[in-house]
């Protein structure tokens, strides 16, 4: 009943991270990273495809009336998803969307993973002690909350990522990516097309224009350089609404990019007037126990936005 109801007024963008497919090669992830199993993603999906038809990120944004239509998306480009649920759409001939971090392509790590690193290796008591040390804690981040303060407004992501390297080559400690490190990870195909998630992931909103600018023109330049077919919409980092601010909205004008994907776990109503700019909320399934719960928190959520 909830996905008649979907199909009716809205048209869905779904969005994953990680898709656990094969959990020797590929542990299941920190429970602070969107992952969802493989199984139940496929599940998800079917259910979605009896009301609805998949397309392309570009076909949903010059689509006026959705109804009937949906798009799949992942950003940040995990390893485990090329081996397993990339593929199984490519089979399906189901078209998608991968965003990538620009640094990724160059080999370089995600903060982000260097923040669920500390996490998971019980070292933030150490790393909180070094940050006093070094500058007072004046990023005023929040221990018993790190994972969600480092990404809080009033924190520098370009600071905060500057002190954690700091602090791992201090107590020599490597980590290992469970992102993509180059194109050649990449699964090269016409259902499958990646687009730009900035070149570090950071909060843009915590940056000046001249940072924003370099973060987005520099994540689109790495698609271009790759020869990769991708999309310009792009796909705002962390994704809530509070995320970009008037000079990114300037940068997307400059660089012409017409069509922009938050995160907020809502829908998009089936009828939109196409605009200069294009701004598209997206919702991020989780596993069964408690994703049609959030399915229909999310649908009267979108109700509230739109009608």
């Amino acid at each position: 009943m909830i996905y008649n109801i979907i199909s009716t007024f809205f048209s869905p963008i779904y969005l994953y991270h990680s898709v656990t497919y094969n959990e020797t090669n590929y542990p299941k992830l920190n429970s602070s990273i969107h992952d969802v199993n493989y199984d139940e993603v496929c599940s998800q999906l079917r259910d979605l495809s009896k009301n609805m038809d998949f397309v392309s990120i570009d076909e949903w944004f010059e689509t006026k009336n959705k109804k009937g239509i949906a798009t799949i998306t992942f950003d940040d480009a995990y390893l485990n998803i090329f081996e397993g649920i990339i593929r199984e759409l490519i089979t399906l001939n189901i078209p998608s969307t991968v965003f990538l971090i620009g640094k990724s392509l160059d080999n370089k790590l995600h903060w982000r993973e260097k923040v669920v690193f500390l996490i998971n290796n019980d070292l933030l008591k150490k790393f909180e002690e070094y940050l006093i040390s070094v500058n007072n804690n004046s990023l005023m981040i929040n221990f018993k909350k790190f994972y969600s303060s480092t990404k809080a407004k009033n924190v520098s992501s370009i600071l905060i990522e500057k002190y954690i390297d700091e602090f791992l080559l201090e107590n020599n400690i490597n980590i290992k990516s469970k992102l993509i490190s180059s194109s050649t990870d990449l699964v090269s195909n016409k259902y499958v097309t990646y687009g730009n998630h900035s070149y570090n992931h950071y909060l843009l909103s915590t940056l000046d224009y001249d940072k924003q600018f370099f973060e987005i023109k520099t994540g689109l330049d790495k698609l271009v350089e790759e020869k990769l077919n991708f999309t310009k919409t792009f796909s705002v980092p962390f994704g809530g609404v509070q995320s970009i601010n008037k000079d990114s909205l300037k940068i997307f004008e400059k660089l012409s990019i017409k069509n922009v994907l938050l995160t907020t776990n809502s829908f998009q109503p089936i009828k939109n007037d196409i605009k200069e700019l294009n701004i598209a909320y997206r919702y991020l399934p989780i596993n069964q126990n408690k994703n049609k719960y959030k399915l229909a928190i999310s649908v009267l959520k979108s109700f509230k936005n739109f009608f």
